[in-house]
């Protein structure tokens, strides 16, 4: 399967049609890559635009990936510095709510391990 087709299929349906990369990598150029490209330099496809509009599809995505990756960075700190307000604020009702998940995990995790001790006796 070629690249410009992969990144056909992996668009969102609603994000196909509409997005530069999409229309880029699976306009003509996917059509291209899917004919034969003959012997010798009567080709019907000219293997360098080809090449040239692969290039263009890959920075493209490295872009769209770029600025997808920024965005998720800036909401982690973000998070993190309320998360960090919000426990210097209130240090006490923090640590019992990690006192009680603590307890409520531990409890779990021990009903799930003496099942399957009890059913391995049997």
């Amino acid at each position: 399967m070629s690249i410009a087709i992969a990144i056909c299929r992996s668009f969102p349906r609603g994000l196909r049609g509409e997005h530069p990369i999409y229309l880029s990598a699976c306009g003509v150029n996917a059509q291209a890559m899917r004919t034969k490209t003959g012997d010798g330099p009567k080709s019907d496809v000219d293997l360098d635009r080809l090449l040239e509009d692969i290039k263009v599809v890959v920075r493209d995505g490295q872009e769209l990936l770029k600025s997808s990756f920024t965005g998720v960075k800036e909401r982690a700190i973000a998070r993190a510095k309320t998360t960090d307000v919000t426990v210097r604020e209130y240090p006490y009702q923090t640590l019992g709510i990690i006192f009680g998940v603590g307890l409520v995990v531990g409890l779990l995790c021990s009903g799930m391990f003496s099942r399957s001790d009890k059913m391995e006796e049997e």
